[in-house]
C-alpha cells in the first residue's frame, strides 16, 4: 500500500489495513502476472485450445496441424504465433516444415483444473459448441482463469530453483530461433550482490552486430541503426527472460548497453571469448562484432558453477597478449575515448568521450584485426610470432 495513512473512502480499523497491506505484499511482480494474462489470452480461443490438445501427444509439423484442423495455413500461422509469443510453445525448423510441440506438457492439466467445474455444469463436448457459445466459451474461460489464478500461482506457477535435464537445451533451442549465437552460464561474486543484483547466477546471451552498423559511418543514420539493433536485442533478452519466468523462476535482465553488469567480464569468464584492449569480447565467431545481455535468475544449477573450469577461458588467454601488443582500437579511435596506460598496460574508456552511442560510432570494432583478418589467422600469425620469440 502507497500510504498507511487512512483515506476518507477506508474505514480506519488498523488490524484490517495490516491485513490489506499482507495481502497486497503476496501478489506477485508485474513481470508474472503479465506473463499469466498472455497465456490467460493465448488459451481463451476455441482454435487456440484444439492446437495445444493435438500437441498433448507430441510434436507435430505446422503442416499436420492445418490439415488436422482443417484450416488455411495463414489461420493456423496466425494463432501459432500468439501460443508462441505467450511461450507456451517451443518449435524447430528442419528444412522448410516447422515443427512444434509444448512448452510444458502441464498446461493442458492446468487448463482443465480452471474450467473443469465450468465445463462438468454445461457439460461441453466438442459437437455441441455452436457458433453461438463459442464466443460465451471465450469469455467465461478468461473469466474463470482470472478468478482462479491466484490459487493456481501457489502450485503449478510457483516459484521453483531447480530445473530438469531438458530445459536447458529447450532454452537454447529458443534462443537460436531469435538470433542468438551463443549462450554461457556463470557466477557473479557475492560480493557483488545488493539492492540491484538480486540473483548470483546468470545467463550471458551473445549476438552478432548488424553488419550494417559497422559500415556506416558516425552520423544520424548510424545513431538510428544502433538503436534499432539494441531495441531489438532489448526485446530478445526480454522474451527469453519471460520464458524462464513462465517455467517458475526468478529473472532480473541486465540489458544491452547498460551498467547494471559488467558483461565481456562474465562473459569471458562463462567462456565465450576474452576482453580485448577495447573492453569489448572478443569470440571466435564474429571477433568483438558482437553485443552482450544478461539475464540473473534463481535457477540453482551445476551449470553455473562449471565456468570456473571452463578450458574456453584458457584457450582465449592469448587474445590479451595479441592485444598489449596491437593497439588498432586506439588508433582508430577519433574521439579519442580509448587511453592506453603505459604503467597498467591497459586501456580505459571515457565515457564522456566515447560518441558509440551518440553517433553510431564503431571504429574501433571496424578496424580491429580480429574482423578485419578474422579470428584464425590472427591466432595463426600470434603463434607464429610467439614461437619466434621463443
Amino acid at each position: 500500500m502507497k500510504s498507511s495513512k487512512p483515506s476518507n473512502n477506508v474505514c480506519s480499523d488498523k488490524n484490517e489495513e495490516s491485513e490489506l497491506n499482507e495481502l497486497v505484499n503476496k501478489i506477485p511482480r508485474d513481470r508474472l502476472l503479465y506473463n499469466m494474462s498472455e497465456i490467460i489470452k493465448a488459451i481463451s480461443d476455441p482454435l487456440r485450445l484444439k492446437i495445444l490438445y493435438l500437441l498433448k501427444s507430441g510434436e507435430l509439423c505446422a503442416c499436420h496441424i492445418d490439415f488436422a484442423l482443417d484450416k488455411p495455413q495463414s489461420t493456423i500461422a496466425h494463432h501459432l504465433s500468439i501460443l508462441k509469443k505467450a511461450n507456451l510453445l517451443n518449435w524447430r525448423k528442419e528444412g522448410k516444415w516447422t515443427y512444434y510441440s509444448l512448452s510444458n506438457p502441464e498446461i493442458i492439466e492446468l487448463i482443465e483444473d480452471i474450467t473443469a467445474e465450468e465445463v462438468t455444469n454445461n457439460n461441453i463436448t466438442g459437437e455441441e459448441v455452436t457458433n453461438n457459445n463459442i464466443t460465451s466459451e471465450k469469455v467465461t474461460s478468461e473469466k474463470i482463469a482470472s478468478e482462479k489464478i491466484a490459487d493456481n500461482t501457489n502450485t503449478k506457477l510457483k516459484i521453483k530453483d531447480k530445473v530438469d535435464d531438458k530445459f536447458f537445451k529447450a532454452f537454447e533451442d529458443r534462443t537460436k530461433d531469435l538470433d542468438i549465437f551463443k549462450v554461457g552460464y556463470t557466477k557473479i561474486e557475492t560480493k557483488n550482490i545488493n539492492n540491484e543484483i538480486i540473483h548470483e547466477n546468470v545467463i550471458v546471451l551473445a549476438i552478432e552486430m548488424d553488419e550494417n552498423i559497422i559500415k556506416t559511418s558516425p552520423g544520424e543514420k548510424a545513431k538510428n541503426l544502433n538503436k534499432k539493433f539494441y531495441d531489438k536485442f532489448r526485446k530478445i533478452t526480454k522474451d527469453l527472460s519471460g520464458h524462464i519466468e513462465i517455467a517458475g523462476f526468478k529473472t532480473q535482465i541486465a540489458h544491452p548497453n547498460e551498467d547494471l553488469l559488467d558483461l565481456p567480464f562474465l562473459a569471458q569468464k562463462a567462456g565465450l571469448g576474452h576482453v580485448g584492449q577495447s573492453g569489448l569480447l572478443i569470440t571466435p565467431e564474429f571477433g568483438s562484432q558482437i553485443k552482450l545481455s544478461g539475464i540473473l535468475t534463481s535457477i540453482n544449477d551445476p551449470i553455473f558453477d562449471k565456468s570456473s573450469n571452463n578450458n574456453s577461458i584458457n584457450n582465449h588467454k592469448w587474445i590479451k597478449e595479441h592485444c598489449k601488443d596491437c593497439g588498432e582500437c586506439i588508433e582508430n579511435c577519433e574521439s579519442e575515448a580509448l587511453v592506453k596506460s603505459a604503467e597498467k598496460h591497459i586501456t580505459e574508456l571515457s565515457e564522456s568521450k566515447c560518441i558509440g552511442s551518440e553517433e553510431g560510432c564503431t571504429y574501433c570494432i571496424e578496424k580491429c584485426p580480429f574482423n578485419e583478418k578474422g579470428y584464425s589467422l590472427v591466432k595463426k600469425e600470434f603463434l607464429e610470432n610467439y614461437k619466434k620469440k621463443i
